[in-house]
């Protein structure tokens, strides 16, 4: 998950709970992250450690492969757009995707 702001962004490491957190300046994004975590996804704790912290992002980019459909409860106040790796993610999304109106999903084909 990486919440993007106007001055920087945060990276969440998130699967059914937040792994790792890191703060970082527009000009210190990192070029690679080293992955932590993995499995029993559950997309509720990353967006409740945004609320913890009063983080409200211009947008939230969450990378996944969108098998889970443990959602908030309710539609964050900034826009989400899911990143899947495949397109065969896509199926998934359709299938699970919350109803939210302020989200899109984008495929980047590995």
């Amino acid at each position: 998950m990486l919440a993007l702001f106007v001055n920087g962004g945060v990276v969440l490491q998130v699967d059914a709970a937040v792994q790792d957190a890191a703060e970082y300046a527009p000009d210190e994004l990192p070029e690679e992250i080293a992955v932590r975590g993995r499995g029993g996804t559950d997309f509720r704790p990353g967006f409740e450690w945004l609320d913890e912290q009063d983080i409200r992002p211009g947008v939230c980019l969450y990378f996944t492969d969108m098998e889970c459909s443990r959602y908030p409860e309710a539609e964050p106040s900034f826009p989400t757009i899911w990143v899947l790796h495949s397109a065969l993610c896509s199926t998934h999304y359709f299938a699970n995707r919350p109803m939210w109106r302020n989200q899109e999903y984008i495929v980047i084909d590995d």
